[in-house]
């Protein structure tokens, strides 16, 4: 069968999955994207990408597996004959969507241990937008942390009343700052200062509150 970029095609009944043998994808069906092996004489394969109505009924275990292993649960390469014609049943744009929904519920998980972490808590924002994104980590932080505690300046201050290195005592958190994140209430010396929680490391590393502000961290500087 000879096809052609953006054709649609549909997993033949049986056929299972080449990163997970255990598992059946017949029936799964999306749009052709990649030729370039589709001639070689001992294992012609073509490049896929699913509809949006596969991706819809993709197992969640499934995608997320990928997503901590770093393969593209979007996209599959699978021999000719493993293929067969279809009818398309979506345009791109639903593909688009569909895809930019799941990302947004896995693309922190491939990162490493903390990736889970942070995942659930932008799962649990009301949505994707970065403010509820915010107070879902304010209302995560707030349930995990044990204030007051002593933390660390970590980040280079060019101005204002901190230096990296600085030692202050977090004693609550204050407003959320769309540019800055979640402000937090910090003591030095005599004088309270507002400041930015991603700034700061809890200074006893084996405490609780380490790892917590730590994933907060990590959230904040690739958000």
């Amino acid at each position: 069968m000879n096809y052609r970029i953006g054709d649609s095609v549909r997993v033949k009944p049986g056929v299972r999955d080449p990163d997970n043998p255990d598992f059946d994808i017949g029936g799964w069906q999306g749009r052709v994207t990649d030729l370039s092996h589709a001639n070689e004489p001992q294992e012609p394969t073509i490049g896929l990408t699913w509809d949006s109505l596969t991706l819809k009924v993709m197992p969640k275990q499934s995608i997320e597996r990928c997503a901590r292993e770093g393969l593209n649960w979007a996209e599959c390469y699978l021999y000719l004959e493993e293929l067969e014609p279809a009818r398309p049943r979506d345009a791109q744009k639903d593909v688009d969507r569909v895809r930019e929904e799941i990302e947004a519920r896995v693309s922190w998980l491939g990162i490493g241990p903390e990736g889970d972490h942070i995942q659930a808590v932008v799962n649990s924002a009301k949505s994707r937008s970065e403010r509820d994104i915010l107070a879902a980590w304010r209302a995560e932080l707030e349930r995990t942390l044990r204030f007051p505690f002593e933390a660390v300046v970590k980040e280079f201050q060019d101005r204002g009343p901190f230096r990296a290195g600085d030692r202050v005592t977090v004693l609550r958190f204050q407003q959320i700052d769309e540019l800055y994140g979640i402000l937090a209430a910090c003591r030095k010396g005599q004088r309270l200062y507002e400041f930015p929680l991603s700034d700061l490391a809890a200074q006893d590393k084996k405490s609780p509150n380490a790892d917590a502000i730590q994933d907060y961290r990590v959230w904040h500087a690739n958000r």
